[in-house]
């Protein structure tokens, strides 16, 4: 890594060098008494051998140490720099296709909302929109209070929660012009678009660990269950929507929940979000539409994550 080594003897230096003299003078001490008179050569080779390999043992053992812990260094500053490179790329860049490379979807201008509605609601987006049904079972955001709609404006038409359904599964490359559709009807409605990112930002940091949801197989949950859970129930009762069993996955996903806390956080925020919009949509939903639900990439991240998050302990 381009470190200079120290002029400094370092506490390694400075006990090879003793443990050289004790050697040398126990050596020196030994000829000394015995005397060479009579030695042959095979007997000077022993003593010659007896007195430098030890102290060449010491000096490599000594460098050894001093490369290993330089090593141990320069390895510590490649991996702080790798996760501060992988943080600012995750803060800063926009996020990757959840599957293959694709156009942009373009999002539409929205105007600035004002600080909160004054009605409560089951979900609300982070710029103050809330999640509303009309009489068609629209999937429709709601003015927050003192935002601006001029009659000259045109609301766009609500998502509806099939299209909804069909957005969180995402296109299915770059030639599925129907799922690009969809997907840029949700992206202009902007209470999906809060899931719809949310679930786009966790399916690609998973796609980073190498896990991609149509790998997965997970076990089905009828809908009755996926029900009980959008009512608020929480537990072993409800633990069949956690269907994914690969181990190897989950262990994947563990260990990055529990090392990476921007992973953590995003992990966490999907959770709420996608809570949050299946308690919303319970009741305009059949059980087909579950089920379709159920089976998209976006609700196997779910399970994913949320049995790696303790939710059905």
């Amino acid at each position: 890594m381009g470190r200079q080594r120290a002029t400094r003897p370092d506490a390694g230096d400075i006990m090879a060098l003793s443990l050289t003299l004790i050697w040398g003078s126990a050596i020196l001490l030994l000829v000394t008494m015995v005397g060479l008179d009579g030695v042959g050569i095979a007997a000077m080779v022993a003593i010659l051998s007896a007195a430098v390999v030890p102290i060449a043992v010491f000096w490599l053992a000594t460098s050894a140490a001093r490369t290993a812990g330089e090593m141990q260094k320069d390895i510590a500053e490649l991996r702080d720099a790798l996760e501060s490179l992988g943080r600012s790329a995750l803060r800063g860049a926009p996020p990757r296709p959840v599957t293959q490379p694709v156009s942009p979807v373009p999002v539409a201008p929205e105007p600035e909302a004002a600080p909160a509605p004054s009605e409560p609601s089951p979900l609300r987006s982070a710029s103050g929109a809330t999640f509303a049904s009309g009489r068609d079972g629209g999937f429709r955001s709601r003015p927050a209070q003192g935002e601006l709609v001029f009659p000259d404006e045109a609301p766009p038409e609500p998502i509806s929660v099939e299209e909804l359904i069909s957005a969180l599964d995402f296109p299915a490359g770059p030639d599925d012009r129907a799922g690009f559709r969809i997907l840029r009807r949700a992206m202009a409605d902007r209470s999906a678009r809060q899931l719809v990112q949310a679930s786009q930002d966790v399916l690609t940091m998973l796609g980073g660990e190498g896990l991609y949801m149509d790998d997965l197989a997970p076990d089905r949950a009828r809908p009755e269950v996926w029900r009980r859970f959008a009512h608020g129930e929480r537990g072993p009762t409800v633990a069949a929507i956690g269907g994914i069993r690969d181990r190897t996955s989950l262990t994947l996903c563990a260990s990055r929940m529990r090392n990476d806390p921007v992973f953590r956080d995003v992990a966490h925020h999907f959770l709420r979000v996608f809570d949050r919009a299946l308690a919303d949509i319970e009741s305009r939903t059949d059980d087909a539409e579950i089920a379709r639900l159920a089976d998209s990439r976006t609700a196997r991240a779910f399970m994913l994550i949320a049995r790696v998050a303790g939710t059905f302990d």
